[in-house]
This record gives structure tokens, C-alpha cells and sequence, in this order.
């Protein structure tokens, strides 16, 4: 059976609104609960939407992060 293309879907956040903004890539390892490395083509056109709306994203998930990593006890 061929494979079909659909288009990605569009989820918008008050952080994250729906854009054109797509981005494609390939898990290349993942060590649970430590490390995820990807590979895919590099940003050529949209330069500025692309760095503004990842550097939103990293805004609202970096919070996340810091509190996840309070809240785990010191080895």
C-alpha cells in the first residue's frame, strides 16, 4: 500500500497560534528521561517567524522544566 501525504495538523495555543510554520525532522536516538538527538533540513526561508515562535515555545516550556527538575530529589 503507498503511502499518503497529508498535511500536518495545525494545533493554536495562546502561546503557539496556528501558523505556516512547519517543521519536519527524524528521531536519530532518544535515552529515556535523558537525551533526544534529530536531524532535518535547517531553516532556510521564514528565518524571523521560525526564531520567534520557537523561542516562544522554549519561554512556556522552560518553566515546565525548571519545576520538573525542583521537584526530583538530589541523588
Amino acid at each position: 500500500m503507498p503511502a499518503t501525504s497529508a498535511p500536518p495538523p495545525r494545533y493554536a495555543t495562546p502561546t503557539t497560534p496556528a501558523t505556516t510554520l512547519v517543521i519536519t525532522s527524524t528521531i536519530r536516538q532518544i535515552q529515556h528521561h535523558r537525551c533526544i538527538r534529530w536531524t532535518g533540513d535547517q531553516v532556510e526561508a521564514g528565518v524571523p517567524t521560525s526564531t520567534h515562535y520557537l523561542g516562544e515555545g522554549l519561554k512556556a516550556w522552560l518553566p515546565d522544566l525548571k519545576a520538573a527538575a525542583e521537584a526530583r530529589p538530589c541523588d
